[in-house]
């Protein structure tokens, strides 16, 4: 691990993860054996850890798995941070996020002080947030289902031509390369499987962006999600990725503005 300096203290990742898998067991949550990914630099320096998870209280369609996650930096290139998502079994695709500037902490000096809780600060944040991770769960469902309301027909040429500058939107803002823009495209038109090819709704365009996104680095895949939810929100009148309310409607024009990332703690 990195020596810490006069604004930079990291958190041994062990300590993270016990934290994480503690209190996700004492909200009832049901794990599976983890996934673990560490960068490949010479310490180790970030971490990624997901779980499939289940609870009484989480309904499940049989053809997802929810997913949690965590992760953790030594080198300053990520927040301590946590998020959710789902597994998508037929294809292994999957989608995660934490909503921008709620569920990170920052490991600045004051991250091993005891806070008001008697608990020191990051992991009071992992507490707070293991609490709230049911009502993520339920808006992560609430965005999902948005999508599966709102058709987009890959037989209309309005709608391919709709699908096209979306395409070129993500690679404009980041969310896939150019050539990735190509390729969900290419999904979209004729998904890998029959249970996506049957799909009129917008939901058939985020799983070509999710396929696309399959053995991708984990680290970033919570930040592309957000923006691929929102630019998907702005176009179709879908929920934005914090759950709000969609800022335009299906019928009207389509006027896409940059999103705006939300700050850390």
């Amino acid at each position: 691990m990195q020596t810490p300096t006069d604004t930079h203290v990291p958190i041994p990742h062990i300590k993270t993860i016990d934290k994480f898998t503690e209190y996700l067991k004492r909200d009832g949550f049901i794990l599976s054996e983890p996934a673990i990914y560490l960068s490949n630099d010479d310490y180790r320096s970030n971490m990624y850890t997901g779980f499939g998870i289940a609870h009484p209280d989480l309904a499940s369609s049989g053809d997802t798995q929810w997913q949690a996650f965590l992760i953790n930096s030594h080198n300053k290139k990520f927040s301590l941070r946590i998020g959710v998502g789902e597994e998508t079994f037929v294809c292994t695709n999957g989608m995660i996020f934490a909503s921008l500037g709620q569920n990170r902490t920052k490991h600045t000096k004051n991250v091993w002080e005891i806070d008001a809780s008697g608990l020191p600060r990051w992991q009071n944040r992992i507490n707070l947030k293991v609490r709230d991770l049911l009502k993520e769960f339920t808006k992560f469902k609430s965005i999902t289902d948005s999508f599966k309301k709102v058709e987009l027909d890959p037989n209309m040429e309005t709608a391919k031509r709709a699908v096209q500058s979306i395409c070129v939107e993500a690679a404009c803002r980041g969310i896939v390369n150019d050539s990735g823009a190509v390729n969900v495209y290419k999904h979209w038109l004729e998904p890998e499987h029959p249970e996506f090819k049957k799909d009129g709704t917008v939901d058939r365009l985020r799983q070509a962006f999710t396929s696309h996104d399959r053995g991708k680095s984990y680290f970033g895949r919570g930040d592309r999600n957000v923006k691929m939810i929102d630019l998907l929100s702005h176009r179709f009148g879908t929920l934005t990725s914090s759950g709000a309310a969609p800022v335009r409607s299906f019928d009207q024009p389509a006027v896409v503005t940059p999103v705006v990332d939300g700050g850390d703690f």
